[in-house]
């Protein structure tokens, strides 16, 4: 199978099985390069083979961390089971073993000085963002997928959608971020209508744009920190906010 194939395949699937876009770029990048090195090795090798020689120059010429070498072995394991439907055999042998660290946790003096030096970007609310990551426990992307309809302020709650594992899951709001949430709320609205006057639709995750059209301009469905400037949908390709 030609890379370009066996990549297009890929994403068939991973759209299928509803992974997130980040994974499905990994797993594609990987297969790019795991393809690109199976024209080195010799062709009497087994698969297995294969893919443990691929894991291991990536190892000791590219000094990649153990994370970095799951992440590729998860990816090519993922296009023989699932995309070619011929699992390897007797493969867990070759993931990399994760070093045992010493964690660091910052003090409050050093997370204060921390929060203090993060600027807003070209008007856009990094600080908040940065305060909400720490003081909601969210990860990196899961500020950036609120909408209006999960940021329940008279509740003091958000609602973090398909997080990790694809699971929903509820927060609490602190104190001292109501009044600015409440501020962005109003930012986000604003952008909503100017949207709203150019008919430029809301961003909807899987087929909801195609069995709900009317979610694609409600207030609720609207991103709580949108993006400044309109962008293609990575999947339908439509002009998008």
């Amino acid at each position: 199978m030609k890379p370009k194939q066996a990549a297009q395949k890929t994403i068939e699937v991973c759209r299928r099985q509803h992974k997130s876009l980040s994974t499905e770029r990994t797993y594609v990048h990987w297969l790019k390069r795991y393809m690109s090195a199976l024209g080195m090795m010799p062709a009497e090798l087994s698969s297995e083979q294969k893919l443990e020689r691929f894991l291991s120059e990536l190892a000791l010429r590219h000094d990649v961390s153990a994370s970095t070498q799951n992440q590729a072995f998860n990816a090519v394991c993922f296009f023989y089971k699932d995309v070619l439907g011929k699992p390897l055999q007797s493969v867990d042998a070759l993931r990399a073993t994760r070093p045992e660290r010493v964690r660091h946790a910052p003090s409050v003096q050093e997370t204060r000085e921390l929060i203090k030096v993060v600027r807003n970007v070209g008007g856009y609310p990094t600080n908040l963002i940065t305060r909400l990551l720490y003081g909601c426990g969210l990860r990196v992307t899961e500020p950036l997928n609120l909408r209006i309809k999960d940021v329940l302020l008279t509740k003091g709650r958000l609602v973090v959608r398909g997080a990790k594992g694809r699971k929903d899951r509820v927060v609490a709001i602190p104190c001292s971020l109501v009044e600015e949430l409440t501020g962005q709320v109003q930012a986000a609205r604003a952008v909503w209508q100017r949207d709203q006057k150019i008919h430029l639709p809301i961003a909807l995750e899987h087929r909801l744009a195609a069995k709900y059209p009317e979610y694609q301009f409600a207030w609720p469905w609207a991103w709580l920190f949108p993006s400044r400037w309109p962008c293609k949908h990575p999947h339908t390709g439509q002009l998008v906010r």
